[in-house]
């Protein structure tokens, strides 16, 4: 900031200045408001112009210009830097109309000329952005290109695994149907079978065919528990339950020959669907003890009708475990007396692992 001339007279700090082309006013925190008058200089003592010696502008050393207030000293001193000023007894003459015109003219030009400038800078600018904005268009083409690409590479590979598995599972029944037809051919007409107390279940056959397999050797079956029943003394709990076990030991084993005979089940994937229920059933009971619902199975429960009756393993699995079946109310039904958490528990672990390696040698 330009310093003209120092001014003594308060005591205090001064908060507040206001001046004018022959006045200045200051205020200090000391409490007192001072108005001050510019003296009176000679020429060498004010500097600059001829005269009478009153100070009538304030000029710029370094450029000569002229000002007429001290505020015009201050903007221009804050604009351009500069700070070597003094009092001038020459007067500051107003411009004329020919000097206005110029200045107006001249800021006319640096306007343009900032604006053209600008429109410049904007046109590099947009170009720069529509050069991106090209690039990236062509580089989400190619990315959307490569992902569909890869798209049909992926359903091509499936389309193509989907045949290769339609085919040899038609081969493994061509083959199956031929070993059969061989079988039936020696043995005259029939095929090798075991019997249990479930009834009679053809080896490979699917769950509908063994279904009705099961009718036809029903009466024997029946015959068969009629002699466990005797040979027990007449337990009246065999009305309800033709499956009887000595101890835990034996309902284990009983529980891992059935698993055994659920898992050759191969034909529709029957097996996998009868594991699946029963994987369903063991959960609930080991992971819900509590809950009553989970201890009663109806006998005409869809799940349990077509995808564990049919089976030969399904029913004997739940009555190792200790249900018991009751045809006057139509239910398998386990009781908290015979009920035993960890043989459920073990069942379930063991019906989850056969039914995950079903599920695995399905998928080879």
């Amino acid at each position: 900031r330009a310093q003209v001339q120092t001014l003594n007279g308060h005591t205090g700090t001064v908060t507040c200045l206001s001046s004018d082309s022959h006045r200045v006013v200051s205020g200090s925190d000391d409490g007192s408001l001072v108005l001050w008058t510019y003296k009176r200089h000679t020429a060498a003592g004010g500097g600059g112009g001829g005269g009478d010696g009153v100070v009538k502008s304030y000029k710029c050393n370094e450029t000569g210009r002229l000002f007429a207030t001290m505020a015009d000293v201050e903007l221009y001193a804050e604009k351009t830097g500069r700070s070597d000023f003094s009092e001038c007894t020459e007067e500051k003459k107003p411009r004329t109309a020919e000097e206005l015109a110029r200045d107006k003219a001249r800021l006319k030009e640096k306007i343009a000329a900032k604006r053209r400038e600008r429109e410049v800078e904007e046109k590099e600018v947009n170009k720069d952005l529509e050069k991106q904005r090209r690039f990236m268009g062509k580089e989400m083409a190619k990315t959307r290109e490569t992902m569909e690409a890869e798209k049909r590479k992926r359903d091509y590979a499936l389309m193509k695994k989907e045949k290769e598995d339609a085919k040899r599972e038609r081969e493994r029944l061509r083959a199956e149907l031929a070993k059969d037809k061989a079988e039936r051919k020696a043995r005259g007409g029939k095929l090798a079978g075991k019997l249990s107390t479930e009834g009679y279940n053809p080896a490979g056959l699917s769950a509908s065919m063994a279904e009705e397999d099961a009718k036809a050797h029903a009466a024997e079956a029946a015959e068969l528990a009629a002699k466990a029943v005797a040979a027990g003394g007449g337990n009246s709990s065999a009305s309800k339950n033709d499956v009887s076990f000595a101890n835990a030991e034996e309902r284990a084993e009983a529980v891992d020959k059935c698993i055994e005979s659920l898992m050759k089940y191969k034909v529709g994937g029957d097996g996998g669907n009868a594991l699946k229920v029963l994987n369903a059933y063991t959960k609930n009971l080991s992971q819900k003890p509590d809950e009553d619902k989970f201890r009663t199975i109806n006998l005409d429960n869809n799940a349990y009708k077509s995808k564990v009756a049919t089976l030969r393993g399904g029913t004997r699995l739940l009555q190792a475990i200790g249900f018991v079946k009751d045809e006057a109310r139509g239910v398998l039904e386990l009781s908290l007396e015979d009920r035993d958490l960890d043989l459920v528990t073990q069942t379930h672990q063991k019906v989850q692992a056969a039914y995950q390696q079903y599920i695995k040698a399905a998928e080879m």
